[in-house]
C-alpha cells in the first residue's frame, strides 16, 4: 500500500532515541536524487557473478539527500550480478550490493550531535536493463550506529537493524474522464 510504512518493535516499545535513529535508517531517495542504476551499475556489459565498484561519488550523493553526509573517499561500496532474470516481463538485472561508511554525519531537524557514526548496507536490487524503465525491486539491509553525547556528560548508544522490501513501478498514465 503507498504511504504505509509498519514497525513492529521487539522487547517493548522504541525510545525516543532508537525512534530517531530509525527515522534516518529508512529512509527512500529524494525527487531528482540519484537513482540505484547510476550509484550501482557497471557502465558495461558483465558476465553474472562479476563485480565492481559503485559509483562512490554518485552514492555520496544519494545518502545526502537522506540527510546522510558521508565523504566519498570514506565510502567503501560495491556491487556484484547475480543472475540476468526479468522484471515484470522485461529484461533485468538482479544486483547485490554493499556499502560501507564511518564518520558521517546526520543532519536534520531535530537531530542532536552525533559521534563514532557507523553505517552498512547491504541490497538486492532487480532493475530493469533498460534504464528509461523507473521499475526495481529491492530488499535493503541497514544497520547504523552511533553516540549522541548529553548535556549531563553521559553518552546514549544506538544500534539499529532494519530489512525493508521496496516495489518501485511508474503510475499508470491518466485517463481524461468523459462525462
Amino acid at each position: 500500500v503507498a504511504g504505509v510504512t509498519i514497525f513492529r518493535a521487539q522487547q517493548g516499545g522504541l525510545t525516543p532515541e532508537a525512534n530517531l535513529a530509525l527515522r534516518y535508517a529508512v529512509r527512500y531517495p529524494a525527487q531528482g536524487a540519484p537513482t540505484a542504476d547510476q550509484d550501482f551499475t557497471p557502465g558495461k556489459p558483465v558476465e553474472p557473478g562479476a563485480t565492481w565498484p559503485a559509483h562512490v561519488e554518485s552514492l555520496a550523493r544519494t545518502l545526502a539527500t537522506q540527510d546522510i553526509i558521508a565523504l566519498p573517499g570514506a565510502l567503501d561500496a560495491h556491487a556484484r550480478l547475480v543472475e540476468n532474470t526479468r522484471l515484470d516481463g522485461r529484461p533485468a538485472s538482479k544486483i547485490a550490493t554493499a556499502v560501507e561508511t564511518k564518520n558521517f554525519t546526520i543532519r536534520g531537524d531535530g537531530m542532536p550531535e552525533t559521534r563514532d557514526t557507523a553505517m552498512t548496507l547491504d541490497s538486492l536490487i532487480t532493475l530493469p536493463a533498460d534504464p528509461t524503465v523507473r521499475a526495481s525491486d529491492q530488499r535493503v539491509k541497514s544497520e547504523i550506529s552511533f553516540t549522541i553525547p548529553r548535556p549531563d556528560g553521559a553518552t546514549i548508544e544506538q544500534h539499529v537493524k532494519v530489512t525493508v522490501d521496496v516495489k518501485i513501478r511508474p503510475l499508470p498514465a491518466a485517463r481524461d474522464s468523459v462525462k
